[in-house]
């Protein structure tokens, strides 16, 4: 809630508040977000988890990156930060030795987070790409991948997810809407869809 409601804010919070309380209120999320790292340092739902969870630390380094993008003060070494430890729970996650098993999804947009920081696991990525391209559904997971491919500019395996996910196998891709049921909610549906196709510095 944290992180969804501080993305809103910094997608539009300038229309409904002022600059300073604006600016308090995302100071304050930033300061929660620091609060939720769990004792392997994976971001969790409370203060002091024992573990956390890979999906919402790939979700707050989103909203970090965002944030860093606008100038919000602590949120680039906060974002380094909390890149850095996806990546090596990423890592982790293939290790036998720590049985991590991670959904499709939270791969995907993992992968995705990683990527726009320019620090992106390409043969992951292709790997994710040929285990998900030839089976329906997993829409959260697919959007997230096709981000991770734009952002290392791989625009054929973009393309041929966006085309598995509107149903239109080798066509060309414009802009259209689409609903990511699987991302817990009509309303984080609609966010997923704003947040990952698009960035304002156009990557």
């Amino acid at each position: 809630q944290t992180t969804s409601r501080a993305i809103g804010l910094l997608l539009g919070g300038d229309r409904l508040m002022g600059r300073a309380i604006l600016d308090f209120a995302l100071n304050e999320a930033l300061v929660t977000l620091q609060n939720r790292q769990g004792l392997d340092g994976i971001i969790g739902l409370w203060p002091g988890s024992a573990s956390g969870d890979l999906f919402l630390q790939a979700y707050a380094a989103d909203f970090l990156g965002l944030a860093k993008a606008e100038g919000i003060d602590g949120a680039a070494a906060l974002h380094e930060a909390f890149v850095a430890r996806l990546a090596r729970g990423l890592e982790q996650a293939e290790d036998p030795y720590f049985e991590t098993e991670l959904s499709l999804r939270t791969e995907a947009y993992g992968l995705a987070i990683l990527a726009r920081a320019e620090r992106p696991d390409v043969a992951a990525q292709r790997l994710l790409f040929d285990e998900m391209i030839l089976h329906p559904g997993d829409d959260f997971a697919k959007a997230a991948l096709a981000v991770a491919a734009h952002a290392v500019g791989d625009f054929s395996d973009r393309d041929a997810l966006l085309a598995s996910l509107l149903d239109l196998p080798g066509a060309i891709i414009e802009a259209a809407p689409m609903r990511l049921y699987d991302y817990g909610g009509v309303l984080r549906d609609q966010l997923a869809g704003v947040r990952l196709p698009f960035r304002r510095d156009g990557r």
